[in-house]
């Protein structure tokens, strides 16, 4: 029996780089509707069933802006501490070092695509 998917769960996510650390900063992630799927990699899935990983690393951001559903402990640095942000917009995106974006961007593909989703979510 396939289980339905509940797009409102999110799962959380650290970085490799504070692996293991106290109070890391998480970050939230979410479901991608089919009508986003589609139209974020439905241009880099050929035909085949293969992906073409630089059709995706050009919607990186589109991704992450839509996957990310919020962070929990970042620095900001124009605040001066540590802070929430539930709004994923092109500030919050550019205070996020690049490789743990693209650690964030793997990990949306990850659970947005995974055979397992079928059986269980």
């Amino acid at each position: 029996m396939i289980i339905g998917i509940d797009i409102n769960e999110t799962t959380e996510f650290i970085s490799e780089v504070e692996a293991g650390q106290d109070n890391p900063t998480k970050f939230v992630l979410g479901l991608l509707t089919n009508e986003q799927k589609l139209r974020l990699v439905g241009n880099a899935i050929h035909s085949d069933g293969t992906i073409d990983n630089m059709r995706l690393q050009e919607d990186a951001v589109s991704i992450a802006k839509i996957g990310l559903k919020g962070i929990k402990n970042i620095w900001d640095k124009k605040a001066g501490k540590a802070v929430d942000i539930n709004v994923i917009d092109d500030a919050t995106i550019n205070m996020i070092n690049l490789q743990v974006l693209y650690e964030i961007v793997g990990q949306i593909l990850k659970i947005n695509f995974d055979a397992g989703d079928l059986r269980k979510n």
